[in-house]
């Protein structure tokens, strides 16, 4: 038996495949502009949303304690429990997506913070709430990288990356910098 090594690959066209919009193309998302006019915004409200939820809590604490009869100390369990789960799985989250895909990530990840912000919308105990915040978190904590990377294939040029992540950190300081 001859052994012989590994004929090299033969440079080729890119395999084609379908991104997230669904079109055929060979670079990003699809290849073209048209995915980051539509991908970037819902990345962007995404990402706004899984922030929102760690603060937007703390306005309505006492709405939120009157009807659950939680005294101080509970309602600050509830809080914590969002951001406790989701900075200890965040880790956990970006390698998940680097395993599994980022796309599958954010959107597994997205749609468990979505069932678990509607179970803490129908929560109607202490442990339910705080179950429910932990699961918001639990489901914040891949999205949010998986978001990040996904921007990387939006926008694949480093300087036009570079303006997508920095605009929303900087409104209204460099209104020309917006990603068109």
């Amino acid at each position: 038996m001859c052994l012989r090594p590994a004929e090299p690959a033969r440079p080729g066209p890119r395999p084609r495949h379908r991104g997230i919009g669904g079109h055929v193309g060979t670079a990003g998302l699809n290849g073209g502009a048209r995915a980051a006019r539509w991908a970037f915004p819902l990345l962007a409200a995404v990402q706004i949303a899984l922030m929102m939820a760690m603060m937007v809590l703390n306005v309505a604490l006492p709405s939120v304690g009157r009807p659950l009869d939680l005294d101080a100390e509970r309602l600050a369990l509830v809080c914590g429990a969002y951001p406790v789960s989701l900075c200890g799985l965040l880790l956990f989250g970006g390698r998940l997506g680097d395993t599994a895909g980022h796309r599958r990530t954010f959107v597994i990840g997205t749609a468990v913070f979505a069932a678990g912000s509607a179970w803490a919308g129908l929560a109607t105990g202490f442990a339910t709430m705080v179950a429910a915040r932990f699961v918001q978190g639990a489901g914040a904590a891949p999205a949010a990288p998986a978001a990040l990377a996904l921007v990387g294939r939006v926008f694949p040029d480093a300087r036009a990356r570079r303006r997508a992540v920095a605009f929303p950190a900087l409104p209204g300081l460099r209104p020309g910098d917006a990603p068109s």
